[in-house]
């Protein structure tokens, strides 16, 4: 009779080490997720796909064009002075190709504005898409699937989980109109 209670406790140690050990492994593997992935494209070009940060488009060959077209862009302050309040309510995910003459001129005058706006840098997300023919506008990750991306850079502005707008490739008008627009309808506070 004593052996029952010794192997029920065996068993539920036994449990408890495995559920340990799953939810161990599924924190790794979110963790694990690669940031600032390089690969080197289908015409022999180093580019970024997955998750990106800032940072990654700050350093090696990226950091060329993105210091170039964050420090020459001029800002419109008027039209950005009158937004200031209502984009900190406003999550910013980026689609973009670090291939595209697009993406290598938008996304780092894009953040100027957001620098200009003190804008809370955790609340964007950048998921870098390949161009190699197989894998066209497509992320290791598949962050982009059910996101109807068909251009790049694609900037999505979002409140409380409710897309609010996006501004697809190049701007309407300009980054600031476009995301003065795209803001123009929703309440501070």
């Amino acid at each position: 009779m004593k052996k029952l209670p010794t192997i029920l406790l065996s068993m539920l140690i036994l449990f408890f080490m495995a559920i340990g050990m799953i939810a161990c492994t599924e924190t790794q593997q979110e963790e694990s997720a690669v940031l600032n992935q390089e690969i080197i494209s289908h015409e022999g070009e180093p580019i970024l796909v997955g998750p990106i940060t800032r940072a990654g488009l700050e350093q090696g060959t990226y950091s060329t064009w993105f210091s170039i077209e964050h420090g020459n862009y001029t800002l419109d302050s008027i039209s950005l002075d009158s937004i200031e309040d209502r984009i900190a309510e406003v999550s910013v995910t980026i689609y973009l190709g670090t291939w595209c003459s697009d993406t290598q001129r938008e996304v780092p005058r894009f953040f100027k504005l957001l620098d200009y706006l003190n804008y809370d840098s955790e609340k964007v997300t950048m998921i870098g898409l390949d161009n190699h023919p197989d894998r066209d506008l497509q992320s290791p990750g598949g962050e982009e699937k059910g996101k109807d991306i068909k251009y790049v850079p694609t900037f999505i502005f979002s409140k409380d989980g409710n897309e609010l707008g996006r501004i697809i490739e190049i701007p309407n008008e300009t980054l600031e109109i476009d995301l003065l627009r795209i803001l123009a309808t929703q309440k501070t506070g």
